[in-house]
């Protein structure tokens, strides 16, 4: 799906999702950082917190793909089970650069002229 169309399902101009998707991307990396360091380093409140940043993120703009892994590690992080966690991690990272990918590719409409 393109942005248009990704923006018309949420109710949005799509020069309105560009800059709700670019703030994502913003955020969603400096959570996907502070999330490896909290699983690597066994913190599960900073790991729960991380989760939790970028699944309501995700959630906001219908990315169900980052979604549902975020949710899956905030939950477990939350139960202080951050075992196995780098599989669901690395889905969750190619699920995000996966949208980043989708996304950044297409041409960006342009804006009124003067």
């Amino acid at each position: 799906m393109d942005a248009g169309r990704w923006a018309e399902s949420l109710g949005l101009e799509e020069n309105e999702f560009r800059e709700l998707f670019d703030l994502f991307v913003q955020a969603g990396r400096t959570d996907l950082n502070q999330l490896d360091k909290a699983i690597a380093g066994g913190d599960s409140e900073a790991a729960a917190e991380a989760a939790h940043s970028l699944k309501g993120a995700a959630a906001n703009l219908d990315f169900e793909e980052i979604r549902l892994p975020a949710q899956q590690i905030e939950k477990c992080a939350r139960e202080n089970r951050l075992d196995g966690m780098q599989e669901i991690f690395l889905r969750l990272c190619d699920a995000f650069e996966s949208a980043i990918r989708t996304f950044e590719c297409r041409p960006r409409p342009h804006g009124p002229s003067p």
